[in-house]
């Protein structure tokens, strides 16, 4: 039953559960990414484990609350991944999924169609070390985590290099395994600092503006 919770001053309502501890259909094992599809439809990235390998992408009505398809299937061959992670959906409902383990990007049709894939592991421009989050921006290019590789990195929907930015360290601007990643309308990056316990907001040409961390009144930092 629906339940409206009151904090802060903003009412957050629980709507509904969607899936079930399985190994497919409406069903997952260990979910870990998720992106918001056309048309009503949720895109989820399943790890699965290794007593019972399952990577794969359930695809999900939100209303309905039923699954539509499975995406994908464990392995490193054509539409395949051994560690999914981070995912985002274009607007022509094309679907990109970043493997951690296989450090690629693989790419579908909203139908579930393999289209193709991209990455090296390696670190050299346009190469991954574990690449994580993703998202799209305004022009369609698509951002990537480079986590292990401590940088960001921009593409072209078709896979073509565009540019990073990012190094280790924990000064502003130096990143230390990040993970999540998310943009304003205004193509601003927001990325998830996981081993320096920040987020930290850059232009989109790279240039850090803000560090938010823990509540304090430093010029970097945010309440």
């Amino acid at each position: 039953m629906p339940s409206t919770h009151i904090a802060s001053g903003r009412a957050f309502t629980y709507a509904a559960n969607i899936g079930k501890i399985s190994r497919s259909e409406i069903g997952f094992r260990h979910p870990v990414g998720l992106a918001r599809g056309k048309d009503d439809t949720l895109y989820i990235a399943n790890w699965g484990d290794e007593a019972s390998p399952n990577a794969r992408i359930t695809k999900c009505s939100i209303s309905a609350q039923g699954w539509i398809a499975d995406i994908g299937a464990p392995g490193n061959g054509p539409g395949q991944f051994l560690w999914p992670g981070g995912l985002v959906s274009d607007a022509a409902d094309r679907l990109y999924v970043t493997d951690q383990a296989d450090h690629k990007v693989v790419i579908f049709q909203g139908d579930g169609q393999f289209i193709g894939k991209w990455g090296l592991y390696g670190a050299e421009d346009g190469e991954f070390n574990s690449p994580a989050g993703i998202a799209i921006d305004s022009n369609e290019n698509i951002w990537i985590v480079d986590s292990k590789n401590h940088r960001i990195q921009k593409y072209s929907n078709d896979g073509n290099y565009l540019y990073g930015f990012g190094r280790f360290g924990s000064e502003i601007g130096s990143l230390n395994n990040p993970w999540g990643i998310g943009l304003d309308i205004a193509d601003n990056v927001y990325v998830a600092d996981w081993g320096n316990n920040r987020v930290q907001k850059f232009s989109p040409d790279g240039i850090p503006l803000l560090s938010i961390t823990h509540a304090d009144t430093s010029t970097d930092s945010l309440n």
